[in-house]
C-alpha cells in the first residue's frame, strides 16, 4: 500500500510538472504571438500613417510630388514616393507607395489615384438658384452636389451620395427629401477658372483638332465612326473618320465660335466651345445626338461623348428637337462653366416633349428647359427623364474637366 502511494505521488508529480511544462511553453507561444501580432500593427500603422500623411498633402496640393524620405515615426520610419502612371498620352493618374520599418520588419502600401472628375457627377451646380427646387417625382440617379444649398420642395429622391455647400433648404412644408446614398453638407468643390487644360490638348500635335474662329462651327457625327464638319453655314463639309479627326488626345475644341452637334457617336471624343466673350463659346444640339452601342442595353460600351462650353449648352429650337412624341436624347456628360444645360424659348415654346439624358451635368448656373403649368403638368418647353451613365463611377470622356482633386481607385496592401 506504501509503495503504491508513493508511485501515485511520483506520477502525479510528473504529471503536474508535464501541465505545467506545457502550459508555460502555451504562455510563451502566447506572448510570442502577442508580440508579433502587436510588433506588426505597429508596422501596419507606420505604413498607413505614410500614406495618409500624403494623401493628405495631395488633398491640400494636388500638384505636390515631393513624398517624404525616412519620417520618423511610432518607433520605426516611413518613406513615401508619388509618381505619374504613364499609359500612352495619359499621365493623369499618379501613385503612392510608402515603405515601412519597424523592429527590422518592413512593410509597403501602394496607392492609386485619379484627378476626380466632374464626369461622375449625374448633378452639379455651382449656383442653384433657390427659386427652383427638386419636387416630389424628381429623381437624381448618382452624386449630387450644389455650392449653394439643396433646395427641396416634397420628397425628391437622391440615389447617390448628395452633398451641397449650405444643407437641405425646404421651400415647402414638411418636405422629406430621400437619400438613399447619404447627405453631407459643408463641402465646396471648386469650378476651374477656364477651359485652358482642353485647349492645350487639343493644340499638341497630333493631339486634336483646334480651330480659332468667330464662325459657327457644325459637327455631324455618323454611325459608321465617321463625322462630317465644316465652318458656317456655307462652307464645304469635310468628312473624316472620328480617331484622325480628334486625334490621340480625342479633344476638339473651338474657340471663339459655337459648335453645332448632332448625329450618333461611334468612338470617344470630348468636343469645347471656348470663347472670351458672354455670347459665342456655347454648344447647340440641333437635334439627338447618342451612342451606336447604348450603354442602357450594352453596359459594355465604350462610346464615350463629352460636351463642354465657356457658357451655355442649349437643345436648339427647330422641328428636330420640337416634336412631342419623340422629344430629344442626348447621351453624354455636359459641362458648362459660366452658363448651364437649357433650352431655346424653354418657357414660351409649346410642349415639345421629353430630354431623355443619359450622362450627367455640370454647370455654374441651373437653366430651363421647360415650364410647369397649373395642373403640375409641362405647359411649356421639356419635361426631363435623366438617367445617370454609371460607367462614369469608373471611366470618362478624354480629358474631361476635373475638380482640382484626386480620388483613390486602389489600394494594396
Amino acid at each position: 500500500m506504501g509503495r503504491n502511494a508513493i508511485y501515485l505521488s511520483i506520477g502525479f508529480t510528473i504529471l503536474c510538472l508535464m501541465s505545467g511544462l506545457n502550459l508555460s511553453r502555451v504562455s510563451v507561444n502566447a506572448f510570442s504571438n502577442a508580440l508579433s501580432y502587436q510588433e506588426g500593427t505597429n508596422l501596419r500603422n507606420i505604413a498607413e500613417t505614410g500614406t495618409n500623411f500624403a494623401a493628405n498633402q495631395l488633398f491640400t496640393t494636388p500638384n505636390w510630388r515631393t513624398g517624404f524620405q525616412n519620417v520618423s515615426f511610432g518607433g520605426g520610419t516611413f518613406t513615401v514616393t508619388v509618381n505619374p502612371v504613364v499609359n500612352g498620352t495619359d499621365s493623369s493618374k499618379i501613385q503612392i507607395v510608402t515603405g515601412a520599418s519597424y523592429q527590422g520588419l518592413t512593410d509597403s502600401i501602394k496607392v492609386l489615384l485619379q484627378p476626380s472628375l466632374f464626369s461622375k457627377f449625374a448633378y452639379f451646380s455651382d449656383n442653384e438658384p433657390s427659386s427652383i427646387s427638386w419636387v416630389t417625382g424628381d429623381t437624381v440617379w448618382g452624386p449630387y452636389h450644389s455650392n449653394t444649398s439643396l433646395y427641396v420642395d416634397g420628397n425628391p429622391v437622391f440615389n447617390g451620395k448628395a452633398t451641397a455647400q449650405g444643407g437641405v433648404v425646404d421651400n415647402g412644408h414638411n418636405s422629406k427629401p430621400v437619400f438613399n446614398g447619404g447627405f453631407q453638407s459643408g463641402i465646396t468643390i471648386t469650378m476651374p477658372a477656364d477651359l485652358s487644360s482642353l485647349q492645350g490638348k487639343a493644340q499638341q500635335t497630333g493631339g486634336g483638332f483646334y480651330l480659332a474662329t468667330t464662325s459657327d462651327f457644325y459637327l455631324t457625327f455618323n454611325s459608321n465612326g465617321t463625322v462630317n464638319y465644316r465652318t458656317g453655314t456655307t462652307g464645304a463639309w469635310t468628312t473624316q473618320s472620328l480617331a484622325a479627326f480628334a486625334g490621340t488626345n480625342k479633344v476638339v475644341v473651338i474657340n471663339g465660335g459655337n459648335i453645332h452637334i448632332k448625329g450618333i457617336v461611334k468612338g470617344q471624343v470630348t468636343i469645347a466651345a471656348t470663347s472670351s466673350n458672354g455670347t459665342n463659346g456655347q454648344v447647340w444640339i440641333d437635334s439627338s445626338v447618342a451612342y451606336s452601342d447604348n450603354p442602357i442595353t450594352d453596359p459594355a460600351s465604350t462610346d464615350l461623348l463629352g460636351i463642354c462650353a465657356t457658357n451655355n449648352i442649349m437643345i436648339s429650337g427647330n422641328t428636330n428637337n420640337d416634336n412631342p412624341a419623340r422629344g430629344v436624347t442626348i447621351q453624354g456628360s455636359l459641362f458648362s462653366l459660366k452658363g448651364g444645360f437649357g433650352a431655346d424659348s424653354a418657357t414660351t415654346k409649346k410642349p415639345a416633349g421629353s430630354i431623355h439624358l443619359l450622362g450627367g451635368v455640370s454647370q455654374a448656373v441651373r437653366q430651363a428647359v421647360g415650364q410647369l403649368g397649373g395642373n403640375g403638368s409641362i405647359s411649356n418647353g421639356y419635361s426631363k427623364s435623366y438617367n445617370y451613365d454609371t460607367r462614369m463611377l469608373v471611366t470618362a470622356p478624354p480629358c474631361f474637366p476635373t475638380t482640382g482633386s484626386y480620388e483613390i481607385l486602389e489600394w494594396w496592401e
